[in-house]
């Protein structure tokens, strides 16, 4: 059976590369088979956070990215965080140590030091001299020492990413790296292999970032005579300027997006997108759809772009697309309080109406704050910016006209309205676009806003009547 994992740290806040390794992850166990495991990597203890350890949680609960193993759902043989594996890591660093496969370093950090810079001066890659290798130290208490792995010499390391082809590495270039620091605490790459042997894992799906780590992790896989899992790295992920992908690039706390009023299938469809392409060329697809198709083999190698305008066009389309009733909501949540007053706390069904006549405008949810708005102003206001825009921004036989054709009105559904004003407009023989904006600024005082069939069914024949007699009066 395939089982694949997320591994983050709970180090930071969760942000779009982790997220779109954990989505990676849960489509290839969606469209293969297999179970995911979530583990936390918290070894780190000076940086780990139980708060950024829920934010985690946070993340992939509002994507509904479920994991069948670890902290989340508390099954399996969870919940998996390594700072409570401590005494797992100590067990396997000693196996390695008695079959020779690792060795006592008692360097200081002065003599690596003095390494690194005879290296650079001699303008060749850093190698540990190995000085220690061989040497017995045996543990003493009063001399700090690091455990290093034996790397095996005049080897090459050779495996086949699913997603880059062939990788080659020369492994006397890697040299013997640490296992356990001096402080007891296991070093990233043998507390992933420990870790990824305990839980069975058969697939790794992560950064290009790890790419290096892997014929390291390989030797101590074969040290401790485990199966080599799969790897597939996937492409790092850029800004529009196609530099890494950094803060000035926009939010990458992924909650931050939820903050901006992003749907989270919209989130995740874009995620999908940064490196993976649908064999038919649809862009906005459902979850189902993607994992139809989903293959590790159609990830691209090179970097994948995250692009805020195109997330923002793609959340307008999950928006425009979403039931009357789902949208609203999607969208109460993010009105406030005093909007619903100002709007006259208005029904459900009047609310939801609303919301419908001004979602074509919307690219996120905390927008619909500001186009609501449209329905709070008073017959004064509306007067007061007709009364001040520039000559010819609206159609003078549109003001002489409107309010003849609003009383003639006899069906205020918004089908009929839209209908109707249409033929108008084309009675009075002015071009469509400049005769509808002319009434969007009579009705509204706005040059864009609400659908206008609608938004005229919403106010209704006595309130849009009053307000076309008084703005007559008042400009």
């Amino acid at each position: 059976m395939n089982r694949f994992r997320f591994a983050p740290s709970p180090t930071g806040h969760l942000h779009i590369g982790t997220l779109r390794t954990a989505l990676f992850n849960v489509m290839a166990k969606e469209a293969m088979g297999g179970s995911v495991v979530l583990r936390i990597e918290d070894t780190d203890l000076t940086r780990s956070d139980v708060a950024f350890e829920q934010g985690i949680y946070d993340g992939l609960n509002w994507l509904g990215l479920t994991m069948d193993e670890g902290p989340i759902s508390g099954g399996g043989y969870g919940p998996y965080r390594q700072s409570e594996r401590l005494g797992r890591y100590r067990d396997v660093a000693e196996r390695l140590l008695e079959s020779g496969h690792a060795y006592r370093c008692v360097c200081t950090d002065e003599e690596l030091e003095a390494q690194r810079q005879a290296a650079a001066l001699a303008k060749r890659p850093y190698v540990y001299s190995g000085r220690c290798r061989g040497a017995g130290i045996l543990a003493d208490e009063s001399r700090p020492y690091v455990l290093r792995f034996a790397m095996p010499t005049g080897r090459e390391w050779y495996f086949r990413d699913i997603i880059r082809g062939d990788i080659v590495f020369d492994g006397d270039l890697l040299g013997d790296f640490v296992l356990v620091r001096s402080d007891g605490m296991p070093s990233y790459n043998f507390a992933v292999v420990v870790d990824d042997i305990d839980m069975k894992i058969t697939m790794v799906i992560r950064g290009e970032d790890h790419i290096s780590n892997t014929p390291k992790q390989m030797a101590i896989y074969e040290a401790l005579g485990s199966i080599i899992p799969q790897f597939a790295h996937l492409p790092m992920i850029l800004g529009p300027d196609k530099s890494k992908l950094s803060k000035r690039h926009g939010a990458t706390n992924v909650m931050a997006y939820q903050e901006m009023g992003v749907l989270p299938e919209a989130l995740l469809n874009h995620l999908m997108l940064l490196g993976w392409s649908d064999p038919n060329g649809r862009e906005v697809m459902t979850r189902d759809e993607m994992v139809g198709v989903f293959s590790l083999e159609r990830i691209s190698k090179s970097g994948a772009v995250f692009d805020l305008d195109k997330l923002k066009w793609m959340n307008g389309q999950y928006i425009r697309h979403c039931s009357d009733v789902g949208l609203l909501e999607r969208v109460r949540p993010y009105l406030s309080d005093a909007l619903l007053n100002d709007l006259g706390h208005p029904s459900q069904e009047r609310l939801q109406a609303m919301v419908r006549s001004v979602r074509d405008n919307a690219h996120f949810l905390t927008e619909f704050e500001t186009y609501l708005q449209v329905y709070t102003h008073s017959d004064d206001w509306v007067a007061s910016v007709i009364g001040n825009l520039p000559d010819g921004s609206v159609e003078p036989v549109v003001y002489d006209r409107l309010g003849e054709w609003v009383g003639q009105l006899t069906d205020w559904s918004a089908s009929q309205l839209d209908e109707s004003l249409a033929a108008w407009v084309a009675g009075l023989g002015i071009p469509k676009g400049k005769g509808f904006k002319s009434v969007r600024w009579l009705l509204s005082g706005q040059a864009n806003g609400p659908h206008l069939g609608q938004m005229m069914a919403i106010m209704g024949a006595d309130r849009v009547i009053q307000r076309v007699e008084k703005i007559r009066r008042l400009v």
